[in-house]
């Protein structure tokens, strides 16, 4: 019995493991629109929905702290955006963060990337010269599926696991 319950546990995590891979791949590897961009940079964007990213080094004090990057329309207007609740950050192996900061819809056009001196994060400002820098890009915005299926397959793997390992100790 127990081999059964741990062959079959097994395989349903690895299946969401996979799953969970699968959906993080289409959020943090979605297509990159603009990189590198600089204050007073012109993008051209197709009508959609997007998602303003910052990349930094991981766990440094960094310009976030300092500065709010926006999005200006053809007549100056700054372009709405929503702050991302959801936290989606990620980290690498070579300890570079990445994270979405806001997410916006826009029509096709042409917009202004602009700095504000309002800074992204509230908390106490620290020197400039002991800040690191910040390079910004914008992706193609994933669908709310994926971050469901995301969220889902992490907690399913996670209770997967556990279940197994609980099921497993109980009927031996």
């Amino acid at each position: 019995m127990t081999a059964i319950i741990l062959m079959i546990g097994l395989a349903l995590t690895l299946g969401l493991v996979v799953f969970t891979i699968k959906m993080g791949k289409l959020i943090f590897a979605a297509p990159i629109i603009a990189a590198n961009m600089q204050k007073g940079q012109t993008i051209k964007l197709e009508a959609g929905k997007y998602g303003l990213w910052g990349e930094t080094k991981a766990y440094k004090l960094n310009r976030l702290l300092l500065e709010n990057p926006i999005l200006l329309n053809a007549r100056s207007e700054k372009i709405p955006m929503r702050y991302s609740l959801s936290g989606t950050t990620s980290v690498s192996w070579s300890s570079v963060g990445r994270r979405l900061l806001y997410t916006f819809s826009v029509s096709s056009g042409e917009f202004t990337f602009d700095i504000e001196d309002k800074p992204y994060l509230k908390l106490p400002i620290p020197h400039p010269d002991t800040v690191g820098g910040v390079y910004y890009f914008i992706r193609k915005k994933a669908s709310i599926w994926c971050y469901t299926g995301f969220s889902l397959g992490m907690f399913g793997s996670i209770s997967s696991l556990i279940a197994t390992v609980v099921l497993s100790a109980i009927f031996s």
